[in-house]
């Protein structure tokens, strides 16, 4: 039974969301730099308070920013990093998706 009120396919379609404002700002940025136009766009999005809502949801402790983490740190699982996740049993764990996060969670909760 599911034990937070959005569904895997949910949790991943908002953390794909993330990603692609993510991406965007960075390819954005990128293109300013091959053109030299000396700036940085940092276009107004809602990740962060994406994020915090999906911890709130997640039930995703402060400590832990599990969700923080998978976005910034590890790009959205591409990066795997020591020390990073940790299961119930205190085990550390490769989450290299976002349905490896949610089943992550989902354990934690």
């Amino acid at each position: 039974m599911n034990k937070f009120l959005i569904s895997k396919e949910e949790f991943t379609s908002y953390i794909n969301e993330i990603k692609r404002a993510m991406n965007y700002q960075k390819e954005l940025n990128r293109l300013y730099g091959k053109y030299q136009v000396g700036m940085y766009d940092d276009h107004p999005d809602c990740v962060a308070s994406l994020i915090q809502l999906l911890n709130k949801i997640m039930k995703v402790s402060e400590q832990d920013k599990y969700i923080e983490r998978f976005c910034f740190d590890t790009d959205f699982g591409k990066k795997q990093l020591d020390g990073v996740f940790y299961d119930a049993n205190m085990r550390e764990v490769t989450i290299s998706s976002s349905d490896d996060l949610y089943d992550l969670l989902e354990n934690l909760a």
